[in-house]
């Protein structure tokens, strides 16, 4: 069931991106400008204001590895399967029931305007959804949580103005940032492997994908001083290995080697026994 809402997800994610797409940055993702793909509320791993998105919190308490992290007791495993249920229903249907080729059909300026009311609606809920988080787990529990989620999310999370604050990040840093975060955006060379590319191919893209994250993670980190680096280990806590996802060379959420995942570090394959 939660795969298909991160399916759903996915398909919104698409959808802005066609959108915004069509017309002309304001800005690096700031107010005003066309939702981007990635950061935080977008696909984790990649730098960058998000558009659309479920409840991060509520993505997370999702996962029975962080359940079994958080120590939740019964009663709060089924408060969190009640509210996921919520957020599936409001996944399912994000622009009232319209299929892709009927929002497709439509003028970009209608798409503009589907994209803001069903953003608006889903930035309302999410909003609820991590209030709801915070009644269901105690103190300790929601301070561990956003441990996860900064691990989760990485350098991305310094878009939130929250984390920028605690960080004590200067305008200047702040501007070194989006333009290093603007900059990952440009498409990689070579395209996403076609549908008739070879497994080597997608490895390959998969590398280089792994290879840029790494480089803007330590660009990202640079900026930081060695304070505010020592802050910033302290507040994402200790280190949580996240389950790994399944996809071609480990490549999900995350970026290549899962959530959580080190630098450099990928699913591989299971060994095949010898004859």
């Amino acid at each position: 069931m939660l795969r298909r809402s991160v399916v759903a997800g996915g398909m919104v994610l698409v959808l802005i991106a066609s959108a915004a797409s069509a017309q002309p940055p304001k800005g690096p993702g700031g107010p005003g400008g066309p939702p981007r793909f990635g950061g935080p509320g977008g696909p984790p791993g990649f730098g960058g204001p998000g558009g659309m998105r479920v409840s991060n919190l509520m993505m997370l308490l999702a996962m029975p590895a962080v359940q079994k992290e958080l120590k939740l007791d019964d009663q709060q495993q089924e408060q969190v399967k009640e509210l996921r249920g919520e957020l599936q229903k409001q996944t399912r249907s994000p622009f009232g029931g319209l299929s892709f080729q009927e929002i497709q059909k439509l003028t970009q300026e209608e798409r503009n305007k589907l994209f803001a009311e069903a953003q608006k609606k889903a930035e309302q809920f999410n909003k609820q959804a991590d209030e709801k988080v915070g009644k269901i787990l105690d103190a300790g529990q929601l301070e561990r949580l956003e441990q996860l989620r900064l691990q989760r999310e990485g350098v991305a999370a310094f878009n939130r103005p929250e984390i920028a604050k605690r960080l004590g990040l200067s305008e200047a840093q702040q501007a070194k940032i989006r333009k290093i975060q603007e900059e990952a955006r440009r498409p990689a060379a070579g395209g996403f492997p076609g549908p008739d590319a070879t497994e080597e191919e997608r490895r390959e893209f998969f590398t280089r994908i792994q290879k840029q994250r790494e480089k803007v993670q330590a660009d990202i980190l640079a900026v930081l001083t060695e304070e505010q680096q020592q802050k910033w280990s302290e507040m994402k806590g200790k280190e949580f290995k996240f389950p790994q996802p399944q996809g071609p060379g480990g490549f999900g959420p995350g970026g290549p080697g899962g959530p959580g995942g080190k630098a450099g570090e990928r699913r591989r394959p299971p060994a095949q026994k010898e004859e």
